[in-house]
C-alpha cells in the first residue's frame, strides 16, 4: 500500500492478529495497534517493510499487552519530522527483536510503557539485536533505544524490567536512554550493545523515581562529544530518588569526556571496564552512597613522572617525581578505591607531601600528610584502608 494514513490497524480488544511480510509505503504507520476501547493481547508484526515513512512505522498504544515486533524494516523520509521514532511502543510487554530501522529522525525503538489504575501494573519487555541508524538533520535529544514509564493510575507500584542486547546503534545523541519521571524503573539490564559515533553511550537518569538493580555489562561504546555532558555511561540520580544497586562492568568505552560517571548512586560496583581516548578522566563519581571501583586499578599501567602538584589520575599506579621543590600530591578519595595501591619514588631531594592529612605513617598513628622524605630515590607503597585514609 502506498500514501495510505494508516496500513494494518489492531483494535477493540483483539486478540492473536498477526501480520506478516506487510509491505507499505509514504504513509503515516505501517501498523498501529491498540486503542481507547478493550484491551489487546498477543499481537505480532513481522516481516513487514516500510519505506519512506512521515510518521513512527510501528505505533503500539497503551491498551496492549503483549505484543512481538520482528525482523521488520522501517526507513523515513528525508526530510521527516522530527518528532517521529522508528518503532515505538506504550504497551505493558513488547519483544521488540531483530528490526532495521533507517535514517531515523527521533527514538529508534521507544518502549514507554503507558500505566493506568485499569491495568495491571507491570511491565517488562525485551529490546534486542535490532540495528538502528539516525539521521540527525535539524533533530536533537535522540536516542537508539530509549525507555521511560509515565501515567496517570498508581504508579508508586509499578514494577518494571527491560532487557536491552545486542542492539547496534549508530549516529544518534544517546544510545540506550534510561529514564524514570513518574514511576520506579527495576530490573534493567543492558548487555552486549554496540553503538558507534553516538554523542553519549548510555545514560540512565533517576528523577523523581528511582531506578534499581541495573547491571550494565559487555557493550562496546565508541563515543563522539567531547563536552562536559558527553560520557561513555552516566548513571545521575537525585538527593530525593537515586539509581540503586548498579553494575558496571567489562565496557569498552573510546572517547568522551568521562567514560564513566556516576551521581547519586547507591551500593555502585564498577570493575573490569577499558577505558581509552577520553578527555577529562576514565572516571567521575559523585555524591555516591557505597562504592566499590576496582577496575583500573587492578591494572598497573605504565609509570609516570611528575615535577610539579599533581592530582592522582584513575590510571596512575607508579609515580616517579622528579620536582625542584617539594611536590604536592592530591591522592584519590579512599573511600571509592578500597585496596588501591600506588607506590611513589622520588629521585630529587625535595620531599613529598599529600594535599590532605589522610597518610598513615609506616610506624601508624595519625594521618598526616608527610608521604616521602627530602632523600633522593625514597620510595613508598601506599594503600587505602577503604574507609577514609591511605596507609
Amino acid at each position: 500500500d502506498v500514501g495510505l494514513a494508516y496500513g494494518i490497524i489492531h483494535s477493540y480488544g483483539s486478540s492473536n492478529g498477526v501480520v506478516d511480510g506487510y509491505k507499505f509505503s509514504q504513509g503515516r504507520h505501517l501498523s498501529t495497534n491498540g486503542g481507547s476501547q478493550g484491551i489487546s493481547r498477543f499481537l505480532t508484526i513481522t516481516n513487514c517493510i516500510g519505506t519512506e515513512m512521515i510518521n513512527a512505522g510501528i505505533d503500539f498504544h497503551s491498551a496492549v499487552a503483549e505484543h512481538v515486533i520482528s525482523n521488520n524494516q522501517v526507513s523515513f523520509q528525508e526530510y521527516a519530522s522530527t518528532s517521529i521514532d522508528g518503532i515505538i511502543s506504550q504497551g505493558l510487554r513488547p519483544v521488540i527483536t531483530g528490526n532495521n530501522i533507517a535514517n531515523c529522525r527521533r527514538d529508534g525503538v521507544a518502549w514507554q510503557p503507558l500505566i493506568s489504575s485499569s491495568v495491571s501494573p507491570k511491565a517488562y519487555g525485551v529490546i534486542s539485536s535490532n540495528t538502528m541508524v539516525a539521521n540527525k538533520y535539524g533533530a536533537s535529544s535522540i536516542s537508539g533505544v530509549s525507555f521511560g514509564i509515565s501515567g496517570t493510575g498508581n504508579t508508586k507500584e509499578i514494577y518494571s524490567l527491560i532487557i536491552s542486547n545486542n542492539n547496534f546503534v549508530k549516529g544518534f545523541d544517546y544510545g540506550v536512554y534510561v529514564y524514570a519521571y513518574t514511576a520506579r524503573a527495576d530490573n534493567i539490564v543492558i548487555t552486549g550493545n554496540s553503538g558507534v559515533a553516538n554523542s553519549k553511550g548510555v545514560h540512565l537518569y533517576a528523577n523523581g523515581y528511582e531506578i534499581s538493580n541495573v547491571s550494565i555489562t559487555g557493550n562496546v561504546l565508541s563515543v563522539t562529544g567531547v563536552t562536559s555532558n558527553d560520557y561513555g555511561i552516566y548513571l545521575v540520580g537525585t538527593v530525593a530518588s537515586s539509581i540503586v544497586d548498579a553494575v558496571i562492568s567489562g565496557n569498552l568505552i573510546d572517547g568522551g569526556d568521562y567514560s564513566v560517571r556516576a551521581l547519586y548512586c547507591t551500593n555502585l560496583k564498577q570493575f573490569g571496564n577499558q577505558c581509552v581516548n577520553y578527555v577529562t578522566s576514565s572516571s567521575y563519581i559523585q555524591n555516591m552512597t557505597s562504592l566499590t571501583k576496582f577496575d583500573l586499578s587492578l591494572s598497573r599501567g605504565l609509570p609516570v613522572t611528575k615535577t610539579t602538584n599533581f592530582t592522582v589520575a584513575d590510571t596512575d599506579n607508579w609515580i616517579t617525581c622528579n620536582g625542584g621543590a617539594t611536590i604536592t600530591v592530591t591522592l584519590p578519595t579512599a573511600s571509592q578505591w578500597p585496596g588501591r595501591e600506588i607506590m611513589l619514588r622520588t629521585i630529587a631531594a625535595f620531599t613529598v607531601v599529600s594535599a590532605s592529612s589522610n597518610v598513615v605513617p609506616l610506624a601508624g598513628g595519625a594521618a598526616g600528610t608527610a608521604i616521602l622524605a627530602a632523600t633522593a630515590n625514597k620510595y613508598a607503597i601506599i594503600v587505602s584502608i577503604g574507609y577514609r585514609d591511605w596507609e
